[in-house]
């Protein structure tokens, strides 16, 4: 290197060297570890769920919304009218863009003139950007359904919406019905009108909890029972079955008030309570052989329009998955410094992504507590 320092584009190549040798698969993969967090949305992204799209000012797909209605019993050489029916609508949802960056001194790159001795100092400081994107990215992936912004990624509580307080008030549907419709704030969901009935197959499942508590009771384990059947989810029968993939996307999550109640039932295992609640070896709770799982972002105990009170949700990654863009699936930029900060060269990290429903019915369901209105 040159006795009298370093240029800007021996800067920038320092820090792009030390990137190259340490590629970013390895620097995310301590999000895998449950200890550390439970990064729902980012294993996602980084496993086979994820769809991976060119280019686009939209994301979109086509659901089918109806039957073609021609199916019937007939008599032999019966007469027909063949005809073209529409039976498929388009869905689309705009681009969100996640984005971090970091900055290094040329002071700390002359004191650390290889590669070598650049690990230590760039490794934690690209990881802890990338971790402060991963629990940018969590926390909206549970957040409220937010009318209006340009920015926001969509989250869970856009496709899956709670019981209304005025569905409370007819005292019909508390057991659990297709009655999701659009998020409070929201005229229509991903472009179509869940509200309308000719659009009622784009409703998502939800029912009504039986406190405002957040207590796991009799009535909550029926309500879920019903839930998890009409959604076709399944129990495995063995702990090797929650490898295979049906189960890895079959998910249960819930607050630590209900999850610590599920426990408290499911040790006294009284003829009232936990007919499905039990314990693995472990001591963690099995709900239908399934492990609900605790989301920090579900505890706020107050009352949130886009999820009630206390919410328990059932979720099939089959029927929802990230969307991500090609080329800039963290894309990672590094620029040299500007006559503005001659010493400082700083790495850009960009991704583009959202969250895509293909069939609401399907998707899951939300069972929490809404007063009547």
């Amino acid at each position: 290197m040159a006795a009298e320092g370093l240029t800007p584009a021996q800067m920038a190549d320092l820090v792009i060297s030390v990137t190259n040798a340490y590629p970013m698969k390895y620097s995310f993969e301590y999000l895998r570890d449950a200890s550390i967090h439970s990064f729902e949305l980012m294993n996602r992204i980084f496993r086979d769920e994820k769809v991976m799209i060119q280019g686009g000012e939209y994301i979109s797909t086509y659901v089918v919304y109806r039957e073609n209605g021609t199916a019937e019993f007939v008599l032999p050489g019966k007469v027909y009218q063949p005809s073209i029916t529409n039976v498929m609508k388009k869905v689309t949802i705009p681009w969100r863009h996640s984005h971090g960056h970091y900055s290094v001194l040329r002071e700390e790159l002359l004191g650390n003139r290889t590669p070598e001795k650049l690990v230590g100092i760039i490794k934690p400081r690209r990881q802890s950007t990338q971790y402060d994107m991963a629990l940018l990215m969590e926390a909206q992936f549970w957040a409220g359904a937010t009318a209006g912004s340009e920015v926001l990624p969509l989250t869970i509580p856009y496709f899956i919406v709670p019981i209304t307080g005025a569905q409370v008030t007819t005292g019909t549907t508390l057991d659990g019905d297709f009655q999701g419709e659009n998020p409070t704030g929201f005229s229509d969901v991903s472009g179509l009108d869940a509200s309308n009935d000719t659009y009622s197959r784009w409703r998502n499942w939800n029912s009504q909890a039986a406190t405002s508590t957040g207590a796991w009771t009799e009535v909550d384990e029926e309500r879920m029972e019903r839930t998890f059947l009409n959604l076709n989810f399944e129990s495995p029968d063995n702990v090797e079955d929650l490898e295979n993939k049906v189960f890895q996307n079959q998910k249960m999550y819930t607050n630590i008030t209900t999850l610590l109640d599920m426990k408290r039932n499911a040790k006294q295992q009284n003829d009232q309570v936990g007919w499905d609640v039990s314990l693995d070896a472990n001591k963690n709770v099995l709900w239908k052989g399934i492990r609900p799982k605790w989301q920090k972002q579900l505890d706020n105990a107050n009352y949130s329009a886009t999820r009630g009170y206390y919410p328990t949700y059932l979720v099939n990654y089959m029927a929802m998955f990230p969307v991500v863009r090609e080329g800039e699936y963290f894309l990672e930029q590094t620029f040299a410094p500007d006559k503005s900060q001659p010493d400082m060269t700083t790495t850009h990290m960009d991704l583009s992504y959202n969250l895509l429903c293909s069939n609401r019915q399907s998707v899951g369901a939300v069972h929490s507590y809404v007063a009547a209105a």
